[in-house]
């Protein structure tokens, strides 16, 4: 492979090729059923939706405070819908593993402490 050419292991690939809701048995059963990966497809997809909802809150939110413009209709219903996504997203964050010292740590006491520490 050339300079520029990036290789994947094949821990990389398999999680590449999952669905977003699929589970890698061999490994999820070494850990508590409700924690979730940090790199596995579901946090992928929830870190995109992430970068989607911050990018329309980083445009409204100051144009709205410039120009006083109250948010209305349809646009009121996503911004509800984008806050109980903030919400949601704080309880996503206590259950996401995270890596100390390079080992997976996917014990949820952990991850609470972790995450609010």
């Amino acid at each position: 492979p050339g300079a520029a050419e990036v290789q994947l292991s094949s821990m990389d690939t398999s999680l590449l090729k999952m669905s977003p809701f699929d589970v890698d048995h061999s490994v999820a059963d070494s850990y508590p059923k409700w924690a979730i990966h940090p790199q596995g497809p579901f946090r992928m997809m929830w870190d995109i939706a992430q970068i989607l909802v911050l990018c329309y809150v980083s445009v409204m939110v100051p144009l709205r405070v410039a120009f006083n413009v109250p948010a209305m209709g349809a646009s009121y219903v996503l911004e509800v819908i984008f806050d109980l996504y903030f919400l949601a997203d704080i309880y996503v964050n206590m259950r996401t593993g995270f890596y100390s010292d390079d080992e997976l740590v996917m014990d949820l006491s952990k991850i609470r402490k972790h995450y609010l520490v």
